[in-house]
Formats: structure tokens, C-alpha cells, sequence
């Protein structure tokens, strides 16, 4: 072979290497890029109107701030922030999930009844449900729950106790922020009045022994685990006319066949297998709470 053959042939081998780097490293870019790109689309897609208007400016602060991580942070971190993102909406309930596990727990108490009080009782919750599931706000809902186990007490003698745990410290939850959300919006009238409050002190008793430490407000945590459920598919044997199923090994029934002289062809069988997935199985506090 000639020097100018063999120079030929060591550029062309040059040339074959930088396609073969560049095609790398452009494989390696547009990973990260899509991961990028999924992850900034699951947050894009969380509806913040399903949950309660009070929580909804939070929410969009939220979103905001993890897709601004997203967007600066390296391709190995993105699952780790949006994991993270997960953990922090998951502190805020939807509107659906609140009313439906507050009628729930009703509706069971409501069929323990017998006679006329448990048909006056229906009909009364019945008329709620349908105002119940179009209410927007915390305080919507905590005004309306309130009439509502009101007029059951008065009607049918019933004292409503929400039963099941989770549910019950949810909705206390979120009557506990309406009354957190009402005293912030009202703490400027009260700055304004402290003025003219403190010249009457004088004239009447004083409460101002000190300072009282706020009760502890928990913030729930998904804490998720591993089941497993059974799930059928379709899949193609090899079966000959013997009666022998060689299942997907192409190779033996056709040895078979040479050997045995009859014939194999495709069968579609139902198989079963056990596939993970994910269910939360309780929630946790910082401080130590589970429920």
C-alpha cells in the first residue's frame, strides 16, 4: 500500500472517530435536555385551580421557583428537585379531596340512622353535598360544614365525628388556615386600633402577662410504598403439532420438528406477572406526628 493510500486511510479513520464523539456527546445533550423538558412539564401541569383560593398564590410561587431550579440546575439534579417539588405541593390539599372524604365520613354516620331521622338526614345532606363541591374557598367550605353539622344536630340529633383519623385531621387542617388566613388579613386593623386601645388600658384590666407560643401547625409528608399487583398480557409461543409448548425458543421447536418430523407454528397465550407500583401509605410531620 502506498504512503498516499495509507494517509487516506488514517484521516478517514480520523474522520469516523469526531463523527462518532460528536454523535455522543450530542446523545448525552439531548438526554439531559428531555429530562429537563419532562420534568419542567410535570410542573407546568400541576391545575392549581383544583385546589383551595387561599392556597393557590403559594402554589404558583411554587411552581415558579422549582422551574427556575430546573432550568439552572445540572441534568443529574433534576430528578432529585422534582422529587423535592413533589414533597412541598403534597403539603397542600385539593378541594375534591377535602369534601369528598368530609362527605364520606357523614354519609356513614348519616346510614347508622333509622326511621324519619335518617330521611330528614339525607335529604338534608343531599342539599349540602351540591353546595359543598362547588365551593372554591376554605372559608367556603368551613362555613358550609359548620351549617351543615349544625342542622343535623338540631334535625336528627346527630353530633357529627369525623371517624377516620386522616380525614379528620385534613379537614380540621384546613378550618384551622381559614382562621389562620382570616387573622392575617385582619392583623393591619388590628395594628391601627392598638393605639387607641392602649390610652383606655388604664380604666380596665390587663392581660398583657406575656407572650403566648403558637400552637404547632403540622405539615403533612407523603411517605409512599412498594406493592404489587398481577397483570395479564398476551405473548406468542411455539408450539408443535405434537402438543409440546417450547414457549419462545424458536430453536428447540424447530430441532423438534426436524427431529420428530411434524410441525411448529405461533400460539398466543395468556400469561400473568407481578408489576411495583407506588401507594402512600401515611403521612408524617416534622415533628414527629403520623397519621
Amino acid at each position: 500500500m502506498s504512503i498516499k493510500e495509507n494517509k487516506k486511510k488514517v484521516i478517514a479513520i480520523a474522520l469516523i472517530g469526531i463523527v462518532c464523539v460528536v454523535g455522543i456527546a450530542a446523545a448525552v445533550l439531548l438526554n439531559g435536555n428531555d429530562a429537563k423538558s419532562k420534568a419542567l412539564n410535570e410542573i407546568s401541569d400541576v391545575e392549581v385551580t383544583e385546589y383551595f383560593k387561599e392556597d393557590q398564590t403559594d402554589i404558583n410561587k411554587l411552581i415558579d421557583e422549582y422551574k427556575g431550579k430546573i432550568e439552572k440546575a445540572d441534568d443529574k439534579d433534576v430528578d432529585a428537585i422534582l422529587k423535592e417539588f413533589k414533597k412541598e405541593l403534597s403539603n397542600y390539599h385539593e378541594r375534591e379531596d377535602v369534601i369528598d372524604a368530609y362527605l364520606d365520613e357523614i354519609e356513614k354516620q348519616v346510614d347508622k340512622l333509622k326511621g324519619d331521622k335518617k330521611k330528614k338526614a339525607e335529604k338534608l345532606l343531599d342539599s349540602y353535598e351540591d353546595k359543598l363541591e362547588v365551593v372554591e374557598s376554605k372559608e367556603e367550605f368551613a362555613k358550609l360544614s359548620k351549617e351543615l353539622e349544625d342542622k343535623l344536630k338540631e334535625d336528627s340529633k346527630v353530633t357529627v365525628k369525623v371517624e377516620n383519623n386522616e380525614v379528620a385531621e385534613m379537614v380540621t387542617e384546613v378550618k384551622q388556615d381559614t382562621k389562620t388566613y382570616s387573622n392575617s388579613n385582619s392583623s393591619s386593623s388590628k395594628k391601627n386600633n392598638s393605639s387607641s386601645n392602649k390610652g383606655n388600658s388604664s380604666s380596665g384590666s390587663s392581660n398583657s402577662g406575656g407572650s403566648t407560643k403558637p400552637s404547632h401547625t403540622h405539615s403533612w409528608n407523603k411517605h409512599y410504598a412498594t406493592g404489587y399487583k398481577t397483570e395479564t398480557y398476551q405473548v406468542s409461543h411455539y408450539v408443535c403439532s405434537c402438543g409440546i409448548d417450547f414457549g419462545l425458543n424458536y430453536d428447540a421447536a424447530y430441532d423438534h420438528q426436524t427431529d420428530a418430523l411434524c410441525n411448529f407454528g405461533e400460539r398466543t397465550v395468556t400469561e400473568t406477572r407481578q408489576v411495583p407500583y407506588q401507594y402512600v401509605d401515611y403521612y408524617y410531620c416534622s415533628c414527629g406526628a403520623t397519621r
